[in-house]
């Protein structure tokens, strides 16, 4: 068996094998599992695909088994040794960070917590447990939802401007405990964007206290008090990983009173955000301009 490791953002990879049976190149390409987002450490956010490399001069089956979470992604094919892999060729999605709406709350975010919200009022004539149920996973949802603007809102911004992405480099612990070989330099220049993606891409966003520190460092937005959002993250992670009890096997119970108060935390959350980058694009613009009126007085 010979195993080998692959970053877990690649759409896909192409293994490169010579057949242990025939001598043949075999090269085959294989999609790359997703990790589970809603995981709260690597080993639980692990998922597992199985495939088969497949040699068309003489039919031998390989068995091949990646796994990828969000610390990275390993592969294991049976039946060869480390010499018969000739290669593991990455391949990543082009993104365009131009198409991801500048309005993502108000387009996407925003909505699904109105309907959430619209829906809670058609289930009072549920029998009880059924009711609770839906109220729990309203619950998680709603945390969800303030994950995705908060993981969307840093990587649209970051990839978008480069000073921001100077910014989170210099305050980022996996940029700040680098070593690179002067002659690495260029190399590792040419693939900055992507690991700056990747490494946005590993932060787990339900994790508010690692967040704050991010939004002041690199936008110089402060989050403000997370206290009671931490404590309904702790309540969604007991709904979501442990059946909907707390650590001592009690029921987690969730009202409805609670989902509504919810969804009003996390909208005042994001406004709150939103609010200051407004802000901040006003100064921008208001020093553009500024800027502009100085150059032409000093041309005439």
């Amino acid at each position: 068996m010979v195993t080998f490791e692959f970053n877990p953002t690649a759409d896909y990879i192409v293994l490169t094998v010579k057949c242990p049976n025939c001598g043949s190149l075999i090269s085959q390409s294989i999609g790359v599992p997703s990790p589970d987002f809603s995981a709260d450490t690597h080993r639980e956010s692990v998922n597992q695909d199985f495939d088969e490399l497949y040699c068309e001069n003489c039919g031998k089956e390989l068995s091949v088994i990646l796994s990828c979470g969000y610390n990275g992604g390993d592969g294991e094919i049976d039946d060869i040794e480390d010499e018969d892999l000739i290669d593991v060729n990455q391949h990543f999605p082009e993104e365009d960070w131009d198409d991801i709406d500048e309005n993502f709350f108000n387009h996407y975010i925003n909505p699904h917590v109105k309907d959430l919200d619209d829906s809670l009022n058609h289930l009072d004539e549920l029998p009880d447990t059924t009711r609770n149920i839906i109220y729990r996973n309203f619950f998680a949802n709603v945390i969800s939802c303030m994950e995705a603007y908060l993981s969307d809102t840093a990587i649209r911004k970051i990839m978008h401007s480069d000073d921001y992405k100077k910014k989170f480099v210099k305050s980022s612990p996996h940029f700040n405990n680098l070593r690179i070989k002067g002659s690495n330099i260029y190399e590792y220049y040419a693939k900055l964007d992507t690991t700056i993606q990747f490494q946005l891409r590993e932060i787990i966003y339900h994790k508010l206290e690692v967040v704050k520190k991010l939004y002041k460092s690199t936008f110089n937005v402060d989050l403000g008090d997370i206290g009671t959002l931490m404590k309904a993250i702790q309540k969604r992670h007991d709904i979501v990983h442990r059946n909907g009890h707390d650590k001592n096997g009690n029921v987690v119970e969730v009202t409805k009173a609670d989902v509504q108060q919810l969804i009003l935390d996390v909208s005042n959350f994001i406004n709150h955000i939103e609010n200051q980058f407004l802000g901040i694009q006003i100064d921008e613009c208001v020093n553009s301009k500024e800027t502009h009126l100085n150059m032409e007085i000093n041309s005439d």
